[in-house]
């Protein structure tokens, strides 16, 4: 089972509770970033290619896991990367796009310190995800006339990590093979995607 421990915190279980009823209508666009200045002293192995350097797998993941949560599979993908001399990347942005004619608008870079947040656009409003959004984060709820319909701020021990742990334990107790949150479906058809993204931005980790 893949570790994308944000699928399991309770603000994301709560965010995708309203987001199944209906409060912003249907999801058409998602803006995410994931930026962090880590420099080469603070971080070598980001810098390090024959360790699978560079933002996309360690920061993009993030973004690019929320938005196929969000939206599902896209039908297109665009990435487009500024590669460190090595063929890492210090900055790579995606598009996503989808049949029904929904976007995700993604950015990813270990050279720029972002927002590190998420917005959800729908049909009947929005919602704003603070910085940190991979985490356990405040989020606020807004409709079409910007008015603020509700605000989530509940707080946790710890990072959050034992969410998943349990989620396990849970699957585990049920006889399951196969986790109905994180499936293999979905990781390898994720990994695809960051595969697509790497053959169009000339990404490469030690020739690989």
């Amino acid at each position: 089972m893949e570790a994308m421990w944000t699928r399991f915190l309770p603000t994301m279980v709560e965010l995708f509770k309203l987001l199944d009823e209906g409060v912003i209508g249907e999801p058409r666009i998602v803006y995410a970033d994931h930026s962090q200045h880590l420099l080469p002293q603070r971080s070598p192995r980001l810098w390090n290619p024959e360790l699978g350097g560079g933002a996309l797998l360690d920061l993009g993941i993030y973004p690019v896991s929320f938005a196929t949560r969000v939206l599902g599979l896209p039908s297109e993908v665009i990435g487009r990367s500024t590669l460190t001399s090595e063929h890492i990347d210090e900055i790579t942005s995606i598009i996503f796009r989808y049949e029904n004619g929904a976007h995700a608008i993604l950015e990813t870079s270990m050279v720029t310190a972002g927002p590190v947040s998420a917005t959800i656009h729908g049909t009947q409003g929005r919602v704003e995800i603070d910085r940190t959004f991979y985490e356990q984060t405040p989020f606020t709820v807004f409709d079409l006339q910007n008015t603020v319909v509700s605000r989530y701020e509940q707080l946790i021990e710890g990072r959050g990590m034992q969410y998943q742990a349990l989620h396990v334990e849970e699957c585990l107790s049920a006889g399951l093979t196969e986790s109905p949150v994180m499936t293999l479906t979905e990781t390898v058809a994720i990994m695809k995607i960051m595969d697509e993204i790497r053959s169009q931005t000339g990404i490469s980790y030690g020739g690989k």
